[in-house]
């Protein structure tokens, strides 16, 4: 059952395209001065446009960096809620729209608590090592968004879908302790991908390059197991998942349309 975020994201993205349809046609409307030629006089040329009076200038790459916490919102497995950073970086090749690629390292939201193995040393120690087993949580996702830019570029709201890519991996933390090897068989690895959807609003103070945001991703995600124990036991599994995070963003290329 997907959650209610992921069911409002269709409607926000049709909300988006009919203000982006209306501001067109605000904005062509003030290109042209608010005039139609029976309002010229006669004898009289139209004003020539100043270029600063045109539309506000865009980027053309961006680049975030943040944190997000995933929360799991399906009970098809076992699994919890982490947090770690994030990054994202994209192009705005047109004024409307935006593609990118945004990644995640989380901690463990598997479930499975935290444990030990002991490994038979090879230098740094003697006899027998017992190492922590820590576990990584990693997100890679990949979408297109229509913008709608606000306030002159201060103010951009984005929302849109891809494909995202979620794993889990366990490793023991030797330090600098030297053993014959760490995984496997101690280890766990398990992945899987599904569907996503995001919306984001992103504030530039003054219009200038740098700006701070927030979003949330809802993602649909089918593997053999993101729970070990469950992967262990075979069979399909899909889990829903709701990201939440904040960033700085900093854009480049500014120019016009």
């Amino acid at each position: 059952m997907k959650t209610r975020v992921s069911s409002a994201i269709p409607y926000t993205l049709l909300l988006l395209f009919s203000v982006l349809l209306f501001q067109e046609r605000c904005n062509a409307q003030i290109s042209n001065g608010g005039e139609t030629s029976a309002q010229v006089p006669v004898g009289h040329s139209k004003p020539t446009k100043s270029p600063s009076l045109g539309k506000p200038l865009r980027e053309w790459t961006y680049f975030d960096i943040g944190g997000d916490v995933i929360s799991p919102r399906s009970h098809h497995e076992y699994l919890t809620s982490a947090g770690g950073g994030s990054f994202a970086l994209g192009v705005r090749p047109i004024r409307y729209l935006q593609t990118g690629l945004s990644g995640s390292f989380l901690g463990n939201f598997n479930g499975n608590p935290a444990s030990t193995a002991p490994f038979i040393c090879t230098s740094g120690c003697t006899g027998t090592y017992t190492a922590a087993i820590k576990t990584h949580g990693r997100l890679l996702a990949i979408d297109g968004r229509a913008v709608l830019p606000l306030l002159r570029e201060r103010l951009q709201i984005s929302a849109g879908g891809g494909m995202a890519w979620l794993g889990i991996s366990e490793s023991a933390d030797t330090g600098n302790i030297s053993v014959p090897q760490t995984c496997p068989p101690v280890c766990g690895d398990a992945n899987g991908h599904g569907p996503t959807e995001v919306v984001e609003i992103k504030y530039f103070p003054g219009g200038g390059h740098v700006g701070f945001g927030f979003h949330v991703r809802s993602m649909q995600i089918k593997s053999s197991g993101l729970n070990f124990n469950s992967a262990g036991l075979g069979g399909t599994y899909n889990d829903n998942f709701l990201l939440i995070g904040g960033q700085v963003s900093v854009r480049f290329g500014m120019h016009g349309r």
